[in-house]
């Protein structure tokens, strides 16, 4: 199996304007994997955070269904248009370069609650649109 670096290479070689490796390495975006040896593993995280998270996995919340009209979906979040108010739902939706990636699992509570808090801490700064955060 041939890596990024030398699918590149070929290409230019058969095109006849093969570049130094150095060069080509920087010009394509190419990196090497790390090896696995080398691949920190995270440490000390409590045996029932673990368990929490792999009992959460089948349960993210990669969409909403809501009986509300004027559904817009983003990367992340998910709006419901109101009249004059906007329900914004979370998702655990995981994305990169417009493209969906994984699901986290309780990313959407983590990304919902960090916003509630800035919002709350900053209200006395500058007013905000937030009605209400449920749980």
């Amino acid at each position: 199996m041939q890596s990024c670096l030398q699918r590149q290479q070929q290409r230019l070689q058969t095109k006849h304007l093969a570049a130094a490796h150095h060069h080509s390495r920087r010009m394509f975006g190419c990196r090497a994997a790390a090896p696995a040896s080398e691949v920190e593993s995270i440490q000390g995280i409590r045996p029932e955070i673990q368990q929490a998270i792999a009992a959460a996995v089948s349960n993210c919340v990669t969409e909403t269904n809501l009986p509300l009209p004027n559904k817009r979906v983003g990367k992340v979040r998910d709006t419901y248009e109101l009249d004059d108010k906007l329900v914004i739902v979370t998702t655990d939706r995981q994305s990169a370069f417009d493209r969906l990636l994984a699901s986290i699992p309780f990313k959407g509570q983590v990304l919902n609650q960090t916003a509630a808090w800035w919002f709350a801490n900053t209200r006395h700064i500058i007013d905000n649109a937030v009605l209400d955060v449920p749980d």
